[in-house]
């Protein structure tokens, strides 16, 4: 899979102006200080955000390009973003949230996620019994990044260990 985009968008009284390229196996990083929209352009291109203007080709289909009224929705892009936000069940355990996006898509087990996250000893633990930074490694409640044709992170720690089991962009 590849992405190309030209993302422009505003968020408050900030302009963000990004061009972005990853080509299949690549790693890419977005590096930049708090504020200068690395998240904002992570959900441009997985679909929670409309880009102003530009475009957002994922294997040279645009998925979003207002100039030709494109738009494609989230559910269809194959995208998967894992935030760093705490979006975990609280009622289900670390197994059942990590097991959530694979069965309602249908795809293969959440064996070798569990073994590349290292949450094996975590498993039957509810996110109120894990401390901040087990909190944060485990899985949220979007679609695991197998269903996805890229999956991107805002967590470092959690990109690392994503990228063990499975390259991404």
């Amino acid at each position: 899979m590849s992405l190309a985009a030209h993302i422009t968008t505003t968020v408050g009284t900030v302009t963000i102006d990004a061009e972005l390229t990853c080509h299949a196996g690549e790693t890419v990083a977005l590096l930049g200080p708090n504020g200068a929209g690395k998240s904002t352009l992570l959900a441009a291109i997985a679909g929670l955000r409309a880009i102003d203007n530009g475009y957002i080709h994922i294997d040279s289909t645009s998925v979003d390009e207002p100039a030709r009224a494109i738009f494609l929705p989230p559910e269809h892009r194959r995208v998967g973003v894992l935030f760093q936000d705490y979006l975990l069940f609280p009622h289900m355990t670390v197994r059942q949230n990590i097991a959530f996006g694979p069965k309602n898509l249908g795809i293969a087990s959440e064996g070798e996620w569990i073994a590349a996250l290292g949450l094996t000893d975590l498993l039957d633990h509810k996110p109120n019994e894990l401390s901040g930074g087990k909190h944060n490694g485990s899985p949220s409640r979007e679609p695991s990044p197998p269903a996805h044709a890229f999956s991107f992170s805002t967590n470092p720690g959690r990109t690392r260990r994503v990228h063990k089991a499975r390259g991404a962009c």
